[in-house]
């Protein structure tokens, strides 16, 4: 529509200029340094345009090596683009081989072609050829060392996921030397350290972990109670285990598997006494409540009071009432409520006595 209004009005452009021009065409001189051109108003105008044509046309022909040089790099991005996507899909519905291949095709023509190689390490790894994937991993890394960080996070994600554990410590190590604080790095080595069951190097990875690295709280109290079970089931002596158990943060210090840990550590150690001296008692609302160890704690006025009256072949104590089994550690029921078995996981696990049966009178 634009295109014909121009010529339409180009023709009426025309035609009165060629009307009034013909009728007197005019007289142009151009005298310059003793040269006399002599020429007509039309054969000007037209001068003019041949010259602005000519100009026009040595300017495309300088510019069209860029120009084709454009259109050809847009051309192979789009099918290095459309080789990504079909390597990807590829991929993901488990043709691993020819998804590798595909992106390996896309990265020679890509203009970005980090992704590619990455994405053709996953292929490689996922197909069980480690030299593989290490080797394009290599040429990412050489493609764009400034991305080092992502392929080194990627390596070591991968060389985790086989289980090549000492290969992903040394990864790891690399990206601290660059990165020291980096979220994601500071979440696989605590993921590490965990599978190697490195409580020493976890728990002094600790706290880095709780500031920098995006893990999820669950996961973060998993490991801090782990660590701190470890070291209190290596204390060597009540003392070590009452500072082992200052460190727990007091958000942990009412769960059931970490008290369990603490005081099973006092007993092992002959400490029976220490729980009364540097800590309270277990809460009702923690669930431990059902729960403690030999320590003379008590709920209520009265010791006798809160304790429940023996079960039958379990052993007691004169002052207290206190059920214990096995000896030496002593557990006492809640008053309140319907009938509750009175067992600690420590008594469980110790296996001295075989466990109560919960229809005993008097229970």
């Amino acid at each position: 529509m634009r295109f014909g209004i121009f010529v339409v009005v180009a023709v009426l452009a025309s035609t009165l200029a060629a009307t009034f021009l013909l009728t007197d065409p005019g007289y142009v001189a151009i005298n310059f340094r003793g040269y006399l051109i002599e020429m007509s108003v039309p054969a000007l105008a037209a001068a003019v345009v041949l010259l602005l044509v000519a100009i026009w046309a040595i300017r495309w022909i300088i510019e069209a090596p860029r120009r084709l040089g454009e259109a050809a790099g847009r051309y192979r991005a789009g099918r290095a683009g459309q080789k990504l996507t079909r390597g990807m899909i590829e991929v993901a519905e488990g043709n691993f081989a020819r998804g590798e291949k595909l992106l390996a095709r896309a990265a020679a023509t890509s203009d970005a072609p980090l992704f590619n190689y990455l994405q053709a390490a996953r292929a490689a790894h996922l197909q069980g050829k480690d030299a593989r994937r290490d080797e394009w991993l290599k040429l990412a890394y050489e493609e764009s060392p400034e991305a080092a960080n992502a392929v080194l996070l990627t390596q070591a994600e991968l060389q985790l996921d086989r289980g090549q554990y000492e290969q992903a410590l040394a990864t790891l190590r690399r990206i601290e030397e660059n990165s020291r604080d980096h979220g994601y790095a500071l979440a696989l080595l605590g993921r590490l350290y965990y599978r190697l069951g490195d409580w020493q190097s976890l728990a002094q990875l600790l706290p880095r972990l709780d500031k920098h690295a995006r893990i999820k709280p669950e996961t973060l109290d998993l490991w801090t109670i782990r660590v701190h079970r470890e070291h209190l089931g290596q204390a060597v002596d009540g003392d070590a285990a009452v500072a082992e158990w200052a460190r727990v943060p007091k958000r942990l210090q009412k769960n059931l598997e970490l008290l369990d840990a603490y005081y099973s550590a006092l007993i092992r150690t002959g400490c029976n006494e220490k729980p009364k001296k540097t800590s309270q008692p277990p809460s009702r609302r923690s669930g431990a409540g059902r729960w403690y160890a030999c320590s003379g704690w008590s709920r209520g006025p009265t010791r006798a009071n809160n304790c429940s009256a023996p079960r039958a072949g379990w052993p007691t104590t004169a002052k207290t009432r206190t059920c214990c089994w096995p000896p030496h550690v002593c557990v006492c029921a809640p008053s309140s409520g319907a009938r509750r078995e009175a067992t600690s996981k420590a008594c469980l696990r110790s296996g001295r006595h075989p466990r109560p049966s919960t229809n005993t009178a008097g229970s």
